[in-house]
């Protein structure tokens, strides 16, 4: 259990009764608990993270779950090879209603997929979220420099660069594995042909900028 009021302070307990590894950490105006865990380094890692973090509230909470993201974070999990089978970024503002929080983004993966769910929220959370000061920049005008053809794509995704810089292309499922990844200048033929048909982000980073689109394999 933690209270967090704004003061800045902060309060938690971690009862006896919970599975081990358990126990919290508070600090001005946050709280990181659980149980359940690999050890203390998981909760050590979140507050890192998230005080190292820049951006917005959503920003730093999503960047504390990354310092989650190791196999067994969750240790019921370590057989399926990953930190968890869910997890979530959630902000709620004063005048929200119950239920209805301003920001709220969730990844649910199945026992056995071997699928890492922080690594799927991230993905998700790149779509819609921007966090600033982080070194690359979510940019749509960037996307003006680059020709992806044809959409729907059966076989051959052409991509043409129309700048002199050496960028990256990520082809992403969606549940955020990153399927195709390759660094190049001006003109790329990528061989689709052995993804299965369905939606597939398609992410481009430079040094400083990136953008995401969609493309449908037919």
């Amino acid at each position: 259990m933690a209270f967090v009021d704004g003061s800045p302070q902060s309060a938690a307990f971690t009862g006896t009764s919970t599975d081990d590894y358990k126990s919290h950490i508070t600090g001005p105006n946050y709280s990181i608990q659980g149980n359940i865990l690999l050890g203390q380094v998981v909760l050590d890692s979140m507050e890192s993270r998230f005080l190292h973090a820049e951006g917005d509230l959503a920003c730093k909470l999503m960047s504390a779950l990354q310092g989650a993201k190791r196999v067994g974070a969750d240790s019921r999990c370590t057989s399926n090879g990953t930190s968890s089978l869910f997890s979530f970024v959630k902000v709620a503002q004063p005048g929200d209603l119950f239920g209805e929080p301003s920001f709220l983004l969730s990844v649910h993966t199945s026992s056995g997929a071997g699928i890492e769910p922080i690594d799927s929220l991230q993905t998700k959370f790149d779509l819609v979220h921007s966090c600033s000061g982080v070194g690359v920049n979510d940019n749509n005008d960037f996307s003006t420099d680059f020709l992806i053809y044809p959409n729907p794509v059966t076989e051959v995704l052409i991509v043409e660069n129309m700048t002199s810089e050496v960028v990256g292309i990520e082809i992403i499922d969606l549940v955020g594995r990153t399927l195709i990844h390759y660094p190049f200048s001006r003109k790329l033929e990528v061989d689709v042909s052995g993804l299965p048909k369905g939606i597939y982000l398609v992410r481009i980073s430079g040094k400083s900028n990136r953008f995401t689109t969609k493309i449908v394999r037919n």
